[in-house]
């Protein structure tokens, strides 16, 4: 895991030079945050603790070994003529093992393997959110480009309505008063323009940060052209969307092998209530100097193997394992209850997606001939006010109501796109905006 680690940092590295000096697409954006985040960093050194605990549990099926000594100076015969000094020494090889346990062994092992597959789908989940979060923030910034450019147009256009305004007035076909309102209206396109790319900065800032790029780091985002066929292409059925999303999403499969999981932590606390075997044996020798004789005579004299089974039988534990047990069960249950909300989220998602992406469609198609409507009928009120047929706050109205045409336009363009995006993710399919 950590050469993988490093493989990805690498890669990383690779990848940050190439797309800092030039505008992020969605794709890099995706790539960048899925390997760089800190909630996905932080999802792997949980799988490596997990895997760290496979490795422990299936060391326990291993007999243990361990080698002691002691070390002794001494001095015997201290009130007496002939007292002396004596230095001793005892060594032991000492080795023990679980024969049976109640399945605990099997049971830690089987509980671990899942666990390490759980946190596989962590991963993969904390990677979905992360998707989630940054196809929104993306999305935002290219709604609010558009509503840069829509503000540009109308600025241009009430340019355009000043200087005629401006002829008109000196003409003595308007009153002064009808100048001011234009020059206001102008003035208000202005700020709105203003207003726009600041909101524009701000989204552009907000996915910087959701990246988790350095306040050093420059950061802008290329926009693509999102055409008619992406926004209006046709929506699989609601009941496939759903199907789909409980076999593919990785939040299912996380919640599914929890409950395994706990199952085997189930079994686990009751085999505390079975009798266990454990089997031991070794091997001792020492020497002491007051003996006289050499240290390999010593030794192999002393020489003493053993061995022995022993039976441990539970009789009372003072409700240790019967705590164990409750407290085992509350968790399955927990889990199974965990599973059920993430199943319910999951649907009740897909289907606020699918009448978002619904009702963004029709409100798409409704908005463009409300704008070819209003755009004409804009046009023909410019013509009638210039020859002076109309007057100034009728000429105003119109132009307000383009404005609101145009922005409801762009409006459910990018929730009907935000809304297919999402559904493709819940589907597991390629996240793709525009061209």
């Amino acid at each position: 895991m950590k050469r993988k680690l490093l493989i990805t940092i690498l890669a990383l590295s690779t990848l940050t030079s190439g797309i800092i000096a030039q505008d992020w697409t969605l794709d890099q954006c995706l790539q960048y945050a899925k390997e760089n985040s800190i909630s996905v960093l932080q999802a792997i050194h949980q799988l490596e603790t997990a895997e760290q605990n496979v490795i422990a549990a299936k060391g326990a099926f291993a007999p243990n070994l361990s080698a002691s000594t002691g070390q002794n100076i001494g001095y015997s015969g201290m009130l007496t003529d002939n007292g002396q000094g004596y230095y001793s020494a005892n060594y032991g090889i000492n080795m023990g093992m679980t024969l049976y346990n109640g399945g605990k062994l099997s049971y830690n092992k089987k509980q671990s393997d899942i666990l390490v597959e759980a946190r596989n789908a962590g991963i993969l989940s904390t990677q979905k959110e992360i998707e989630i979060s940054i196809l929104k923030a993306y999305l935002q910034v290219l709604s609010a480009h558009e509503n840069v450019k829509i503000a540009e147009s109308m600025l241009e256009l009430s340019g355009q309505e000043l200087e005629r305004s401006q002829i008109l007035f000196e003409a003595g076909k308007i009153t002064k008063a009808d100048l001011a309102q234009v020059k206001a209206q102008y003035s208000q396109n202005n700020y709105n323009l203003i207003s726009g790319k600041n909101n524009l900065r701000s989204r552009i800032m907000e996915l910087k940060q959701l990246l988790e790029l350095d306040i050093t780091t420059s950061f802008n985002v290329a926009i693509p052209e999102i055409s008619d066929q992406e926004v209006l292409q046709a929506l699989p059925e609601m009941l496939d969307i759903y199907n789909q999303a409980m076999l593919t999403m990785p939040q299912i499969k996380e919640a599914q092998l929890n409950i395994q999981a706990s199952e085997y932590n189930l079994k686990n606390a009751k085999a505390g209530y079975i009798p266990s075997v454990s089997l031991s044996a070794g091997l001792s020798g020492s020497y002491n100097t007051s003996k006289g004789t050499n240290l390999g005579q010593q030794f192999t004299n002393s020489l003493a193997p053993s061995a022995g089974i022993s039976i441990s039988i539970p009789i009372y534990d003072q409700s240790k394992t019967k705590t164990s047990v409750a407290k085992a069960k509350i968790e399955h249950q927990q889990t199974e209850l965990s599973y059920q909300q993430t199943e319910k989220q999951i649907a009740k998602y897909v289907e606020s997606l699918y009448i978002d992406a619904q009702s963004a469609q029709s409100n798409y198609l409704a908005a463009i001939d409300k704008l070819a409507s209003i755009q004409e009928s804009y046009n023909l009120l410019a013509e009638q006010f210039n020859v002076g047929m109309k007057n100034t706050v009728e000429l105003l109205s119109g132009q307000n109501d383009l404005l609101a045409a145009q922005l409801q336009l762009a409006q459910s363009r990018y929730q009907a796109v935000i809304s297919i995006q999402l559904l493709n993710i819940l589907q597991d399919k390629e996240i793709k905006v525009g061209q």
